[in-house]
């Protein structure tokens, strides 16, 4: 996301002569598709547009059938409270993880770019250089459509089909990230999770399989 708008180069150090990738549309938004990537491997990237240049890594996920440990940290509903937003973070960045996990309420007002700039703010020293996979929560929801969640978190095939549940895999474990605010006694999110459940049990390699969701459907209040 650029201020003012304009074209985006994203530029990869990977082995041999560093590869620019670039969108070229004067827009403020941008997301930017990266191919060819081995596993398990730490890029050095910069964004480059406007005269400036941000530099961070990222790491990629290991092959399916690597059995090495894996960590990760799961967090949750820092709902533009800085304050407590920057002492989590602060304690996350201490922490060595190969991902981050977010349970949903980003923000106090999923329709507020104000908001979302809070966090962005809070967050940029850990999220520059981890991948972050993400459940919607309420928060979200009060924009219609959860619009600025599916721009910021949501995977290609996630936008691609305008739907809030998703799943991704990391190794031997497979994440899958649900809707908590659709009914999942029945209807497009319950349906959505069985065939996404029986799909897994067929991948090979699959150790764990992990649910996540801001609301649980079992909860002594809410």
């Amino acid at each position: 996301e650029v201020d003012p708008p304009a074209p985006v180069t994203v530029r990869l150090e990977s082995p041999g002569k560093p590869r620019d990738i670039v969108d070229a549309t004067v827009g403020a938004w941008h997301s930017v598709h990266v191919d060819g990537l081995s596993p398990k491997t730490t890029y050095k990237y910069s964004i480059l547009s406007n005269g400036a240049t941000s530099t961070a890594t990222f790491t990629t996920a290991p092959p399916d059938d690597d059995t090495a440990p894996i960590s990760f940290l799961v967090y949750g509903d820092s709902r533009t409270d800085a304050i407590k937003q920057a002492s989590v973070v602060r304690a996350m960045q201490g922490e060595t993880s190969d991902f981050l996990i977010y349970t949903g309420d980003f923000v106090d007002d999923g329709a507020s770019p104000a908001n979302w700039q809070v966090f962005f703010d809070v967050e940029e020293g850990l999220i520059k250089d981890h991948c972050l996979y993400a459940a919607v929560g309420n928060h979200e929801l009060t924009e219609g459509g959860a619009g600025s969640f599916m721009r910021y978190f949501g995977t290609e095939h996630a936008q691609k089909d305008h739907r809030l549940d998703d799943t991704i895999r990391w190794s031997m474990v497979r994440f899958f990230f649900i809707n908590g605010w659709g009914s999942l006694a029945s209807g497009p999110d319950r349906d959505w999770l069985d065939k996404a459940l029986s799909d897994a049990d067929a991948e090979p390699g699959i150790v764990w399989r992990f649910l996540v969701v801001h609301h649980g459907p079992y909860s002594s209040s809410l």
